[in-house]
């Protein structure tokens, strides 16, 4: 029986590349009037809660490699697969440094009846992720 295994190794650049692509983004995100909400280190899911009438900006952070695809999202959490469908954000690039990539997902949230709603963010490599905010 022969066994092969593939690991994915981060990039020799990719921590200080990231550190670099990552403060550019954030300095971008407050010149557009945003406020970090929180940020997550390295991992393939996270979550948190949207506010009525804000605008989002999810940044992705990733190490590029040519042999993975990438797979971002985030949704709404709700038992209803059709809602989370619909309530689907995908990112676009935005940001390229050495071996650092960025991701950016962008929406706004109506005035709704709830309080607040929870998202579920889908990473896939690994990746930083950075929430910010801002009002309307």
């Amino acid at each position: 029986m022969i066994t092969v295994s593939f690991a994915f190794a981060q990039s020799p650049n990719y921590e200080k590349d990231s550190k670099d692509v990552a403060k550019a983004a954030k300095d971008k995100a407050i010149k557009n009037g945003y406020k970090s909400l929180i940020n997550f280190n390295s991992t393939n899911g996270a979550s948190f809660y949207i506010y009525p009438s804000k605008s989002y900006l999810i940044l992705y952070i990733y190490d590029i490699s040519p042999n993975v695809t990438t797979d971002f999202n985030a949704h709404i959490m709700s038992p209803d697969t059709a809602i989370e469908k619909k309530y689907t954000a995908i990112p676009e690039d935005i940001l390229v440094h050495g071996t650092a990539k960025v991701a950016a997902t962008r929406f706004k949230t109506p005035a709704f009846k709830d309080p607040k709603l929870p998202v579920k963010i889908n990473a896939n490599p690994k990746a930083k992720i950075y929430i910010y905010y801002k009002e309307g």
